[in-house]
């Protein structure tokens, strides 16, 4: 649900349009209400396959809800993968190198984007501008989202468990 996607070193991930507009406003990451300056963002290049879906550049594995995400930072770029891949192909491996651009990277340069075992970083009723009820200046009625009815990651979560287990049925 991005199309030019921008981390923060903290792995809070934005489409580029709408934070750029935020912050255009408000100076604060939308999350966490820290200050927060455009050229501290990082641009995230996720790879796609043949069905347009996010996989990882090496394993060519498609990256899910319950997929950990990780980015390998350059400067003021990244590349995502699995966090696996990077695990068992660069950390254990001791090879701290890009395995996308062969450039040289640190620990301190793998940003976590996505953590299926951190829920709580999913909880988007702790989001900050939801609390408030801010928004980047768009009136609430072109707002595309629904916050009332948002929820958090996990009620999520169990509802697409429960809608995939009744296609499941439903196809047998």
């Amino acid at each position: 649900p991005f199309t030019t996607p921008v981390c923060t070193t903290e792995g809070l991930i934005f489409d580029h349009e709408n934070i750029i507009r935020w912050l255009m406003k408000h100076d604060t990451n939308p999350v966490n209400g820290q200050p927060l300056k455009q050229a501290e963002l990082i641009k995230v290049n996720f790879t796609k396959n043949d069905a347009e879906e996010y996989v990882d550049p090496v394993t060519y594995k498609v990256l899910t809800d319950n997929t950990h995400i990780v980015a390998v930072r350059h400067g003021d770029s990244a590349n995502a993968f699995a966090w696996d891949t990077i695990e068992r192909l660069n950390i254990k491996a001791k090879m701290w190198r890009d395995l996308v651009t062969d450039e040289e990277f640190s620990r301190k340069d793998v940003i976590t984007l996505q953590d299926p075992q951190n829920l709580e970083s999913r909880n988007l009723s702790e989001f900050k501008y939801l609390k408030e009820g801010e928004d980047a200046g768009i009136p609430k009625e072109q707002a595309s989202i629904n916050t009332s009815a948002m929820g958090n990651a996990a009620d999520l979560k169990i509802m697409k468990a429960k809608d995939a287990v009744a296609k499941a049925r439903a196809e047998r």
